[in-house]
């Protein structure tokens, strides 16, 4: 079989911001709502024991504008936990829908709405904020843990971020 050639990315550079060497700036990014708050907690503790101080990080929750996520927000009493109340993006109709066809069950909340799409927009929320362009984002879902004191090991390999995920 023919397979096409490997292709050479560049690194992405951030304009406007660049840590000054041996410095870094990571902020972490999680779509959730109030319901999550159950595994929002522990992931936030973990973040709070786990994640390098020096990094000066922020947590951004990406929530909805509804009582309860706002509720949920107040309930946070760490000053470096922000959230941002991102609008709804709503999902089209369409002839094959990509959630009926994995026959995954979801909620309504994720079957009517575009969800992972405000990780595209992460940045700019933040931005919006007044927070400074950071030289990473971490992109996290809400049902994680971290349980290392080795984070940049894992997360960086001579500057360069490494990517976790499974499909």
């Amino acid at each position: 079989e023919n397979y096409p050639s490997p292709v050479t990315v560049p690194p992405f550079e951030l304009s406007g911001h660049k840590s000054e060497p041996g410095e870094l700036s990571v902020h972490i990014f999680v779509q959730t709502f109030h319901k999550d708050k159950f595994a929002m907690l522990p992931f936030l503790e973990s973040v709070a024991t786990f994640w390098p101080q020096q990094w000066n990080s922020t947590v951004f929750l990406a929530v909805d504008e509804t009582v309860g996520d706002r509720e949920f927000c107040a309930s946070i009493e760490d000053a470096h936990v922000k959230c941002i109340y991102t609008p709804a993006i709503r999902r089209v109709k369409s002839l094959v829908d990509s959630i009926e066809f994995s026959g995954r069950k979801a909620s309504r909340r994720y079957r009517e709405e575009l969800l992972q799409y405000h990780y595209y927009l992460a940045d700019l929320y933040i931005a919006d904020l007044g927070y400074s362009t950071p030289d990473w984002l971490a992109l996290f879902d809400s049902d994680v843990v971290l349980h290392t004191h080795h984070i940049p090991d894992l997360l960086f390999v001579k500057d360069r971020a490494v990517l976790h995920g499974r499909d």
